[in-house]
């Protein structure tokens, strides 16, 4: 188990918690809930936790967001399987989450479209560039990443092989990811 992970469990067990099956399921699906919902997604807590547990369509809800629901879920899912069985955080992880997030929406849907059209794939790349746009006290402006998609991969196998050798606190990675990425 990666090192901040035990020390997070051991507090857990420290200070008498106990994290029971149901409890990490609650945990879950309300994570994907409120993730979801930053992108828009138009489910409920309740039809999120439906659509989770009992792999059903709910009906009058748009197709997309019920695939990003699941694909969520199993995301989700693999990052805690890839903690506990200590596997490095690397390039070829994000991607395999990437690949859970978006194949269903990609494959069976038309939001993402314009990206299929284009030969991207979910797990890989992003083939098409991108700017983000923001909205702050009535400004707007936008970003240009760093990395376009010329330069992503070379860039993205270096922010793993700085991330991996950092012997910093938790938060400090997270930062520092958050910032490259």
């Amino acid at each position: 188990m990666i090192p901040e992970m035990e020390i997070a469990l051991k507090k857990f067990n420290d200070a008498g918690v106990f994290i029971s099956d149901q409890w990490l399921k609650e945990i879950k699906a309300e994570y994907v809930y409120a993730s979801n919902r930053l992108e828009g997604n138009a489910l409920t807590l309740l039809e999120t936790k439906t659509v989770i547990e009992d792999n059903l369509n709910i009906s009058g809800k748009k197709l997309e967001d019920i695939l990003e629901t699941l694909g969520h879920y199993r995301a989700l899912n693999t990052l805690l399987t890839f903690v506990r069985n200590k596997y490095p955080l690397t390039e070829k992880v994000i991607k395999q989450f990437s690949e859970n997030l978006l194949s269903g929406v990609m494959l069976n849907t038309e939001k993402l479209y314009s990206y299929r059209e284009r030969g991207q794939v979910a797990g890989s790349y992003k083939i098409k560039s991108n700017k983000i746009r923001y909205r702050l006290d009535g400004k707007e402006g936008e970003i240009i990443p760093m990395s376009n998609e010329n330069t992503i991969e070379k860039n993205m196998e270096k922010v793993f092989l700085d991330f991996n050798e950092l012997k910093d606190d938790p938060l400090k990675k997270s930062a520092f990811l958050s910032f490259q990425i």
